[in-house]
């Protein structure tokens, strides 16, 4: 358990550490921090790969200071430092709240994320911490939740190598191309919502913090464009639209997540009268 001092330990009892509402944040927090750390690298990807020659150094450490703290976040996770990944969650809190005010390259971009970062920084840090999961087993699900959603971003943004990041709001891309674009926008949605089911599933979680994994879906409600991740919808029917993706989704994984653990619970209660 990661807590003041950031030092590891086993997951404590639930009934530990502040009630249902702490226990919900606690289950979210390490997937929260997984997709943010898939979205950082992803614009790691952009800020070092997808700029003009000749712009300078400054665009490069703006994408840096923006993107690497939620990386950084997710390792200090998994060495099981949760202060260390709290501290690196605030900085690239304070980074996007600062690169709105004084916007520099890829930095010019992070006000249509803003609200984005902010709740799931948010997310991060108000739970408690010595009620995240920081068992080998935690870290290891939060880790490949992370690579899950990421692998897949940086590789689309990695495609468009040599499309310059100023240049991308004038391409006009093909049906053939922007309609498996549109579907994999809801990638990061989809797998947040699996490691959910999973959690819900597995009688040996409990089941208030494996329903607050749910909370890691939701912030994914405000759904990044790819290939760059840098834009999201502006309009009310976008976000309509994403938001009864997300809820299906989750009401998906919750009905299966539900049934499956019943059906667990009945197997282990008729093995012991056996």
């Amino acid at each position: 358990m990661g807590g003041a001092g950031g030092a590891r330990a086993a997951p404590a009892d639930p009934a530990e550490f502040a009630g249902p509402g702490g226990r919900a944040l606690a289950g979210a927090a390490p997937f929260v921090l997984a997709g943010g750390a898939a979205l950082g690298a992803a614009h790691l990807v952009a800020g070092f790969f997808l700029l003009k020659p000749g712009t300078g150094v400054l665009p490069v450490v703006a994408a840096v200071a923006l993107s690497a703290p939620w990386v950084l976040a997710l390792l200090g996770a998994a060495l099981g430092r949760w202060a260390v990944a709290r501290v690196f969650v605030l900085v690239a809190v304070v980074a996007v709240l600062a690169a709105v005010v004084h916007p520099v390259g890829p930095s010019s971009s992070a006000g249509t994320l803003l609200e984005l970062w902010c709740v799931m920084g948010g997310l991060v840090l108000l739970a408690p911490p010595d009620g995240v999961d920081l068992s080998r087993r935690g870290r290891s699900r939060a880790v490949a939740c992370s690579i899950a959603v990421g692998l897949p971003m940086c590789g689309i943004a990695a495609g468009w190598l040599g499309l310059w990041l100023e240049d991308y709001p004038d391409v006009v891309f093909p049906p053939s191309l922007q309609v498996p674009l549109d579907a994999s926008t809801a990638w990061p949605a989809v797998v947040l919502a699996v490691a959910y089911l999973l959690h819900l599933a597995d009688p040996r979680v409990d089941r208030v913090q494996a329903g607050g994994v749910a909370l890691a879906v939701l912030p994914w409600v405000v759904m990044p464009r790819p290939p760059l991740y840098y834009d999201t919808p502006l309009n009310g029917h976008d976000l309509l639209r994403d938001a009864a993706v997300v809820l299906a989704l989750l009401a998906a994984a919750t009905a299966a997540g539900v049934l499956r653990r019943r059906a667990r619970l009945a197997g282990t209660e008729a093995s012991d009268l056996a």
